[in-house]
């Protein structure tokens, strides 16, 4: 079986744009707390590959990587809270 690919639609630009932060931002956390990549990505149980993809912002790569490298960066678990529908009063 040759290896697949996903295709996804092009986001447009900003989100582009935000999951390019927030990946150069988690990479910047990474590097404060003077962690490895092989640490982390021990940690949050992924490969250095994900590892990369994420960083880079790279579009379909699992919100549960970015949950676990955030909770292997000491950041609990942010998206508790993120659409918290007890608090949405729409």
């Amino acid at each position: 079986m040759p290896n697949a690919t996903v295709k996804t639609a092009p986001l447009p630009i900003r989100v582009a744009q935000s999951l390019e932060k927030f990946g150069a931002d988690i990479e910047i956390a990474r590097k404060k707390r003077r962690l490895t990549v092989a640490a982390v990505c021990e940690r949050a149980d992924i490969s250095k590959t994900l590892y990369t993809r994420l960083i880079r912002g790279t579009p379909g790569t699992s919100i549960g990587a970015y949950a676990m490298v955030l909770f292997a960066l000491g950041q609990g678990t942010p998206f508790d809270e993120l659409l918290d529908v007890s608090k949405d009063h729409t």
